[in-house]
């Protein structure tokens, strides 16, 4: 028998108690003894990791891949069971509760451990076919992408269709909330940079769709740096993922004067930006680079090419 003595608190009367979590037995039998002392009814209950002992706020469900993991002074929380939770959600997306369903899904989709829990029972399907295919408020909106965008993450999303991607492209250019537009261009980024050959069709449509110039609204935008940083690394991705003559337009469109000032004014010259902001202005500043390399390089051999007709000119020998 191994113990670990933990803090548990249960979700129905917020009572806290000091309790040992026996690493020996199944994840499920200790909730069942944690129920038990909270004389709880047998239902779905699961746990929750709230903080660590270091005081590390998580708020993360507990599976058995993870349940090893705690420590001594964890602060752990008696909650409903993902599974509840996930059929509450998907039971009620479409009728007069949906505003529960949504506020959960909003909530639960940035637990890994959920989306685990929707991918096996299929209900990822449901969130791509609600966000697709129905009439949303911004907010459901913005809770289908957070799914979304974590499912991509996990590369549990391994097709889109022509409607899914008109809609978020869409976002980019109308929606007026920056929470919903940071997740539409996060899920730009993982289509573009998405590397299963099912992709390739949707990645030549998004670099036929959108341009340089619709990210400058973000990029003007101080005071939403998830906004910039989302438009610098869709730029990025985008170079990458094109050749020849798309790639040279969309690197001479970032080599314009108006785009290196607005990204200089408005991100470079305000300092302090963060590690994956500094990462991805370092690959944007390499591609301007490559660039000029590449200019002078092309008016050095001109300039060869010329010296050397001017002097075979110059000497029919």
């Amino acid at each position: 028998m191994s113990l670990v003595k933990v803090s548990v608190e249960n979700v129905a009367s917020n009572d806290k108690i000091l309790h040992e979590i026996d690493t020996g037995k199944t994840l499920e039998e200790n909730i069942d003894d944690i129920r038990r002392i909270f004389q709880l009814p047998a239902s779905m209950y699961g746990l929750k990791l709230v903080s660590t002992n270091d005081g590390k706020t998580l708020h993360t469900y507990i599976s058995a891949d993870n349940f090893g993991e705690i420590k001594d002074g964890y602060f752990l929380k008696l909650v409903y069971s993902l599974g509840l939770l996930s059929n509450r959600i998907f039971d009620h997306i479409d009728d007069d509760f949906k505003e529960k369903s949504f506020q959960d899904l909003y909530e639960l989709s940035v637990d890994p451990e959920f989306i685990k829990e929707i991918v096996k029972t299929e209900k990822h399907h449901v969130v791509m076919d609600v966000f697709t295919n129905r009439d949303l408020s911004e907010k459901e909106a913005t809770a289908c992408l957070i799914a979304i965008v974590h499912l991509f993450q996990k590369l549990y999303i391994t097709d889109i269709n022509q409607k899914f991607l008109d809609k978020i492209i869409a976002i980019t250019k109308t929606a007026k909330n920056h929470e919903l537009t940071k997740f539409a261009l996060s899920v730009i980024h993982k289509i573009l940079c998405h590397r299963d050959p099912t992709f390739a069709k949707w990645k030549e449509e998004t670099i036929h769709q959108i341009t340089i110039s619709d990210f400058m609204v973000f990029i003007k935008n101080k005071g939403a740096a998830e906004l910039q940083y989302g438009a610098i690394l869709v730029i990025n991705a985008l170079i990458r993922c094109c050749k020849g003559e798309k790639r040279h337009q969309f690197i001479k469109e970032i080599d314009k004067r108006s785009f290196r000032e607005t990204v200089y004014e408005n991100i470079i010259a305000r300092g302090n930006v963060d590690k994956n902001m500094a990462h991805e202005l370092y690959l944007y500043q390499t591609h301007l680079l490559r660039s000029r390399v590449q200019q002078i390089k092309i008016r050095r051999d001109f300039a060869l090419l010329s010296q050397t007709g001017r002097t075979y000119l110059g000497n029919p020998n």
